[in-house]
């Protein structure tokens, strides 16, 4: 199977930069310090903004205060962060002017990511802070392709969530997801899934991008 494009536009976290173990304590943290069950929160922030997600599971609270706090604490976290199997090969392989980044975090903390896990600086960063609504809205990510310059029906989105893969495709971009933080049957609503970036190839000419995926279930 392949897919074409003009740009390609990735989800940070489990996408490029493998943060769960981070991004699990941290909600953990938070869930405990609030007397809620951890794996109820885990199965309803992963993919969205801080304050999406804490309106999604805790109403009640200060969603923006809680959030700031939150954002706080993980720009203190020292954790090391790796990039995700095959990311660094695939970006490396990308001409500089057809990918961009669109994730749930703050930009700051984006930037701490990519840098500590090794990963090039993205032409075209869009985080958290850029946007009114976060995934599953659209906003990042018609944002990113507008960044690009490119129409979204000619963009391929790489996301790990279920709210990503929503997001990506209420905006009009085709979307490949990978099983690194949810199962194959969560994302079957995906263009393809695969089990990491390194199960593609790129090929890039004159006429565009050229994803073949070496070992993918397509929707």
């Amino acid at each position: 199977m392949s897919v074409e494009a003009q740009a390609i536009v990735f989800d940070l976290d489990g996408v490029l930069v493998d943060s769960g173990g981070v991004i699990e304590r941290r909600w953990t943290q938070w869930a405990k310090r609030h007397q809620l069950d951890p794996e109820f929160v885990l199965q309803n922030v992963h993919g969205k903004r801080f304050t999406d997600g804490i309106a999604t599971v805790a109403p009640w609270l200060d969603a923006k205060a809680e959030a700031e706090r939150l954002a706080q604490e993980e720009a203190q976290d020292q954790d090391a962060f790796r990039p995700c199997e095959g990311a660094i090969a695939l970006l490396n392989s990308l001409p500089n002017e057809v990918w961009a980044v669109a994730t749930s975090s703050a930009r700051r903390t984006a930037q701490l990511r990519l840098s500590r896990a090794g990963l090039p600086t993205p032409p075209v960063l869009t985080a958290a802070d850029d946007v009114n609504y976060g995934k599953p809205a659209p906003d990042l990510y018609l944002m990113s392709a507008k960044c690009l310059d490119q129409r979204p029906d000619r963009c391929i989105a790489f996301e790990d969530t279920p709210a990503g893969v929503e997001a990506a495709q209420r905006a009009g971009m085709q979307t490949i997801a990978v099983t690194t933080t949810h199962a194959r049957e969560q994302l079957s609503h995906a263009t393809a899934v695969v089990p990491s970036l390194a199960n593609l190839q790129l090929e890039n000419d004159c006429f565009g991008l050229s994803l073949n995926i070496l070992s993918a279930q397509g929707v």
